[in-house]
């Protein structure tokens, strides 16, 4: 498979995971709140500020998602976007990591979440490389 077909995939595929962050705009309280006791963090902080973080990062996520799938609709023009979102999701990953040891998340969430941000990020800048470079050709015929 072609690294432009390669990144193709991989841009829709991120944006379907961030359009899943859709179910927690509108999830209820209490179905957040098993979630989180299920991870073992205990209950939700009472309060606006947590329900207004959860959901508008979440919308933001799925708005992410978003220009994922735009940006896979035509990757020739919008390569700079790629290569700058792919940036960003590295150093996204790096600081997500830093956050998630310093605010004690649990082991499988600070292993799960910024080195998997880091990895989508570097595969994302690596199939988003000059299209003249070798790796993407096209199949001679």
């Amino acid at each position: 498979m072609r690294r432009h077909a390669l990144l193709i995939t991989l841009l829709r595929l991120n944006a379907l995971a961030c359009w899943l962050a859709l179910i927690a705009v509108v999830m209820p309280r209490a179905w957040m709140d098993a979630a989180h006791r299920f991870l073992g963090l205990g209950p939700l902080p009472p309060g606006p500020v947590f329900d207004y973080l959860a959901r508008t990062i979440s919308y933001l996520y799925a708005a992410l998602g978003g220009y994922a799938w735009l940006f896979s609709r035509d990757v020739p023009r919008y390569l700079p976007a790629i290569r700058y979102l792919a940036c960003a999701y590295a150093l996204f990953g790096v600081v997500t990591f830093i956050i998630d040891h310093h605010v004690g998340m649990p082991w499988f969430w600070r292993t799960g979440e910024g080195p998997f941000l880091v990895i989508v990020g570097l595969a994302m800048l690596a199939l988003a490389r000059n299209p003249g470079q070798p790796g993407n050709a096209a199949p001679s015929s």
